[in-house]
């Protein structure tokens, strides 16, 4: 009979074991393993080779002023240009100290993983765009990028981190959509904007607000060729549901060893201009994830403990 019982065992599937790489919630009121400065004598960011870190005082781990997306706790960056000694909240840039700098424009947490070409993989993460955060839209530059919220970088290599990410993910002031940001090319030398072999690529997802949490569930395979693909869910319970993007083709730059997961807030008009008194980005974060081609929807997506309301079709937005 035992035989019998052990055979019956073994004829039974398992579940199906995740691709997770990395997942952190906050909860225990700490970054995870998020890589973030170190408080040297310099202030200078520890370790240098990443793009962009904020400071400890940059970022807050918080359950407060409302519920975190996933369990109590949120993460928040402070984005403020100009900011002054006293490293409230500094800018740093390649592990430089821009804290004396006017052109400070991010407060950015970041981690690394190891990027491997024509491999599917998932990536989620929950946005909260707080109400004080107030940025002007330039009319010259229609808001050129807008306030971006999360990026898949990529970094190492021959081309380090190129001309900018493949992929973004930011809110504009001028359209007030949530806009996605690519840029591929199929040319396997670094690549170069404006290049004729390299293509960038924006959709949009409809209206952003402030005060309310947003969930991304991001679906990519990796490539130079037409084999890749992209898919986007916004606000979605369930794979099933039609993804605001949903594309095929090339997805991906040459010359790169690594994909540099980053959130937090990041301004790229407020270098090299001088912005309205006035001007801040405050951003909560929650549940950010990434996995490999064995992840799923259901493991990208945040713990359903919140209903998340309808946006209004107007952007709630104040400009001084």
């Amino acid at each position: 009979m035992y035989i019998v019982l052990f055979l019956l065992v073994l004829l039974i599937p398992l579940p199906a074991q995740g691709g997770l790489k990395f997942s952190i919630d906050y909860n225990d009121g700490t970054y995870g393993t998020a890589t973030k400065c170190v408080a040297t004598p310099t202030y200078h960011c520890v370790p240098p080779n990443f793009q962009s870190v904020p400071h400890p005082d940059g970022i807050t781990v918080t359950g407060i002023p409302f519920p975190a997306r996933e369990g109590t706790r949120a993460v928040r960056h402070i984005a403020k240009p100009g900011q002054n000694a006293g490293h409230f909240n500094p800018c740093y840039l390649f592990g430089v100290d821009y804290t004396n700098d006017s052109d400070c424009d991010r407060s950015e947490s970041e981690q690394m993983i190891p990027y491997v070409a024509n491999v599917e993989e998932w990536y989620g993460f929950s946005v909260y765009i707080d109400p004080s955060t107030q940025y002007s839209q330039n009319s010259t530059f229609k808001d050129y990028n807008g306030q971006v919220v999360f990026q898949l970088h990529q970094l190492g290599g021959p081309c380090g981190s190129g001309f900018g990410p493949r992929f973004a993910i930011y809110f504009a002031r001028n359209t007030g959509l949530w806009t996605i940001q690519t840029d591929t090319d199929t040319s396997s030398s670094c690549s170069v904007y404006g290049s004729p072999t390299s293509v960038r690529r924006i959709y949009t997802m409809g209206s952003w607000v402030t005060g309310q949490w947003v969930d991304f569930v991001i679906h990519v395979k990796w490539s130079q060729t037409s084999s890749g693909f992209l898919q986007v869910w916004k606000n979605a319970a369930s794979a099933q549901e039609k993804p605001v993007v949903d594309v095929v083709g090339v997805t991906s730059l040459a010359g790169f060893t690594h994909t540099d997961v980053k959130w937090g807030v990041y301004q790229s008009w407020w270098r090299g201009h001088t912005p309205p008194a006035g001007e801040i980005s405050v951003v909560f974060h929650d549940g950010i994830k990434a996995g490999d081609q064995n992840s799923s929807f259901a493991e990208m997506s945040p713990a359903r403990t919140a209903t998340i309301p309808n946006p209004p079709s107007t952007v709630a937005v104040s400009v001084h």
